[in-house]
C-alpha cells in the first residue's frame, strides 16, 4: 500500500486536498445557519460589535478583555470587509483548517513519510470535531492552527540541512531567529485566543534545553520571546489604558477556575448555583480564582478525584471517528517508545502538547471541543503507528529510513 501511494503522489497530494476543501466547504454551507454552538452567537455579535467600532482595539470591545481577542478581532475583519455574513465566518474557519492541513502534511513528511502524511492530514480533517467546529462560530480551529503553527515554525527549516528540513540547527543563524521570532508572535496569539496556550512556551524551552542545554535556551528563546512579546506588550498596554489593569491575556480565567472547583462542580461545564457565585462581575477574575482556590483546600481529595476523572474524561471518544484516533495516537507512542525517541528534541512538542492540554482542562472541565487544539499532533503521530517514525540516515545526506 505505501509503494503504490508513494508512486502516485503528484496526482494523490491535489486530490486529497481538494477532496478535503470541498467536503468542509459543502458541510459549512450547508449546516443550518443558526446554529452557531456555544458561546457561538456571543463571539459572532462581539465580532460584529468590533467590526463596527472605529478602533479594533478600542476600550469597548471584548468586555474587560473576557472574551478572545483574537478570534472577535479575525470576526470584526471579515465583517469589516463583507458585512456581518456567518457564512463568511465559516468559510475562513474551514480556510484555517486547511491551513493547518498543510502545516500537519509538510511536519508529518519529515517525520513519519509521505503515506504517513496523506493519513495525517486525513485524521485530522476528516474528523467529525473538525466538521463541527468549522461551522460554530468558535476559537478551537484557529486556536489548534495558531498552536501547531508555533511549534512547526521552531522546527521546521525553510532550507534544509543534508536534505533535512525538519529539526533544532545545531546552531540557531539569522534566518532560524526570524523563524522563531514569527512562532513567538503565532504563540503570542493563540494566548490572546485563550491562555490555554501559553505553556506551551515552556514545552518549546524544554525542547531547546534538550538540543543543547542552557547555552542554546538562550540563544533560542530570545528571538521567541521576542515574538511573543511583539503581540502581548501591546495588548497589555490597551488594557491599562482602558481599565487601569496590567491584564496579560484575557480575564475568564477566574470564573472557569470556580465552575470546576465548587461544591456541585462536575466533570463537564456546570454553571454554579447563585450562592457559590462571588458578588463580582465574571470579569474579576482573582475574586473567582480566591474562592475556588479556597475550597480546592478545604476539599483536596474530592479534587483529586475530580482531577482524575478529568483525565480520562479529556481520551473518551464523543465521536466514533474518535476511537480510530486514539488508539493509533497511542500506538504511535508505543512506536517512539520502541524508537528510544521520546526525549528527542524535535519531537518532544508532538507528544506533549496533547497531555499539556489534558492537564489544564483536568484542573477546570472537559468539553470533547477541548481536544481540537491537540488534534494536529494527534493526527501526526496516530500516522507514525500506520507507517513508522522516520529518522535521517547517517549513509546518506539526502532522504530517511524507517524505523520502529
Amino acid at each position: 500500500v505505501i509503494r503504490w501511494v508513494e508512486h502516485r503522489r503528484r496526482i494523490l497530494t491535489p486530490l486529497v486536498f481538494l477532496a478535503v476543501a470541498a467536503a468542509l466547504t459543502l458541510h459549512a454551507t450547508t449546516f443550518p445557519i443558526e446554529n452557531l454552538g456555544p458561546d457561538g452567537h456571543t463571539y459572532e455579535e462581539f465580532g460584529y460589535r468590533a467590526a463596527q467600532s472605529g478602533n479594533l482595539l478600542d476600550c469597548d470591545n471584548f468586555w474587560h478583555a473576557y472574551w478572545s481577542p483574537t478570534w472577535v478581532s479575525a470576526i470584526a475583519g471579515v465583517y469589516h470587509v463583507v458585512g456581518r455574513d456567518v457564512l463568511a465566518v465559516r468559510l475562513l474557519l474551514v480556510g484555517i483548517a486547511l491551513a493547518t492541513c498543510v502545516l500537519v502534511y509538510f511536519a508529518a513528511l519529515e517525520l513519519v513519510g509521505y503515506t504517513g502524511a496523506i493519513a495525517a492530514v486525513c485524521l485530522f480533517a476528516l474528523s467529525s470535531l473538525v466538521f463541527r467546529f468549522t461551522v460554530y462560530t468558535q476559537y478551537e480551529i484557529p486556536f489548534a492552527f495558531l498552536l501547531f503553527a508555533s511549534g512547526f515554525l521552531v522546527f521546521y527549516r525553510v532550507r534544509g540541512v543534508g536534505g533535512r528540513r525538519w529539526g533544532l540547527p545545531s546552531a540557531p543563524g539569522v534566518l532560524d531567529a526570524v523563524q522563531l521570532v514569527a512562532a513567538g508572535i503565532a504563540l503570542g496569539l493563540a494566548t490572546l485566543t485563550t491562555a490555554r496556550g501559553f505553556p506551551m512556551f515552556f514545552i518549546l524551552s524544554a525542547c531547546f534545553y534538550l538540543k543543547g542545554r542552557w547555552r542554546y535556551v538562550v540563544r533560542a528563546l530570545v528571538p521567541l520571546t521576542v515574538g511573543l512579546l511583539l503581540i502581548i506588550i501591546p495588548w497589555t498596554a490597551r488594557n491599562h489604558r482602558c481599565y487601569g489593569e496590567w491584564i496579560v491575556a484575557t480575564t475568564n480565567g477566574g470564573l472557569n477556575f470556580l465552575v470546576g472547583n465548587n461544591p456541585y462542580a462536575e466533570l463537564g461545564y456546570r454553571t454554579p448555583p447563585a450562592d457559590v457565585m462571588p458578588a463580582a462581575p465574571r470579569y474579576q477574575s482573582d475574586v473567582y480564582m480566591h474562592a475556588a482556590l479556597d475550597y480546592i483546600k478545604a476539599h483536596p481529595g474530592t479534587t483529586a478525584w475530580r482531577v482524575i476523572a478529568r483525565m480520562v474524561k479529556f481520551w473518551n471518544p464523543h465521536y466514533a471517528d474518535q476511537v480510530v484516533i486514539y488508539l493509533l495516537f497511542f500506538l504511535g507512542l508505543v512506536r517512539m517508545a520502541r524508537a528510544r525517541s521520546l526525549l528527542d528534541p524535535d519531537r518532544l512538542w508532538l507528544v506533549t502538547l496533547p497531555f499539556m492540554i489534558m492537564a489544564i482542562h483536568a484542573a477546570f472541565y472537559v468539553q470533547v471541543r477541548y481536544v481540537i487544539p491537540a488534534l494536529p499532533c494527534i493526527a501526526l503521530v496516530a500516522a507514525a503507528a500506520l507507517t513508522g517514525w522516520r529518522t535521517p540516515s547517517p549513509a546518506q545526506k539526502s532522504g530517511t529510513k524507517r524505523v520502529a
